[in-house]
């Protein structure tokens, strides 16, 4: 409240049947008792000047209209009072702001509106409570590899147009030996619609069940075959997926005989588990032989002399 018309310079000067005009101008928001007092030569007079309550009328509406309810459409607030304001969401939706004539106020369901609120807006001011539609994010466990981020037992519940990064990540261990790929989709209630590949980011639009199929693939090692010498064949080297069972048959050439494997196996054909590039020499050696020019010898009466050409690769002796 202020008060127009006030000469002091007037009233101080104590002039006789001196007339004061005095004016109580209304304060919008200002509730109080004001006490004028004016002095005059000789006179007190004393003015008590009431001011009525403020108040203005306030509209509360809900937007969208579908996404929910509040307690009151229209009120009008007083100085002196407060309002409870109430904001309550539909199924598939939550509250997201109370926005007082388009000025974002973050809030709980419930926010008390207090007179002193009143002095920021005009009469006919509009508060919306502003609701979201919700949509709830559930996953399935992925065959191999782990979500990067941790929400895959009790899911996510995302606002309407949020952003979803699906990433998975493999142990060190896995990657070494291993190749993945994966596709994402939707399955909920049945549905095979897919979203996309890698490491991916959706814009969430509707409710969703995730499910990553992974596909893992071996990485190629190769297993190289030597022969020492010239006594044999190898048959078993060459590309194979990590962990896979690799049969190597070692194959002696006509008068050669297998002896042994460079990691000391002396079987001519083994089992081997691929775990990485290796390299198999097989050691041939020749079959004993003894060769002789003549099976047999006649010799007449007279006995004699004759020669046998022997040709061997081991010790020999006749008896």
């Amino acid at each position: 409240m202020t008060i127009a018309n006030w000469l002091s310079s007037d009233i101080a000067s104590g002039t006789k049947n001196a007339i004061v005009n005095i004016t109580a101008i209304e304060n919008t928001g200002a509730l109080r008792n004001v006490l004028l007092t004016i002095k005059v030569p000789g006179i007190t007079l004393t003015v008590n000047c009431e001011q009525e309550e403020a108040h203005k009328l306030f509209k509360f509406i809900p937007v969208p209209i579908e996404g929910g309810s509040v307690n009151i459409s229209e009120f009008d607030l007083k100085y002196s009072e407060s309002q409870i304001l109430t904001a309550t969401p539909n199924a598939g939706y939550r509250l997201k702001r109370i926005n007082f004539n388009e000025i974002n106020e973050y809030v709980d369901n419930n926010y008390v509106m207090t007179g002193d609120l009143i002095e920021y807006f005009t009469n006919g001011s509009i508060i919306e409570a502003r609701f979201i539609r919700i949509h709830n994010i559930s996953f399935d466990k992925p065959l191999y590899g782990k979500y990067s981020i941790g929400y895959v037992d009790d899911g996510r519940v995302l606002d309407d147009g949020e952003s979803l990064w699906l990433n998975l990540y493999f142990n060190e261990e896995d990657t070494t030996h291993y190749t993945y790929s994966v596709e994402w989709f939707n399955t909920l209630n049945g549905a095979n619609i897919k979203l996309g590949s890698g490491d991916l980011t959706i814009t969430v639009t509707s409710d969703l069940h995730i499910t990553p199929r992974v596909t893992r693939t071996p990485n190629k090692y190769t297993i190289t075959t030597n022969v020492q010498g010239t006594g044999g064949t190898i048959s078993g080297g060459g590309s194979h997926d990590y962990n896979s069972e690799v049969t190597l048959v070692a194959t002696p050439n006509t008068g050669y005989t297998f002896k042994q494997w460079n990691d000391g196996n002396t079987n001519p054909t083994r089992k081997i588990t691929v775990t990485g590039n290796a390299t198999y020499t097989a050691t041939f050696e020749q079959a004993p032989y003894l060769n002789l020019d003549k099976t047999e010898l006649i010799f007449d009466a007279n006995g004699g002399t004759q020669y046998i050409n022997v040709s061997s690769n081991v010790e020999w002796t006749v008896s």
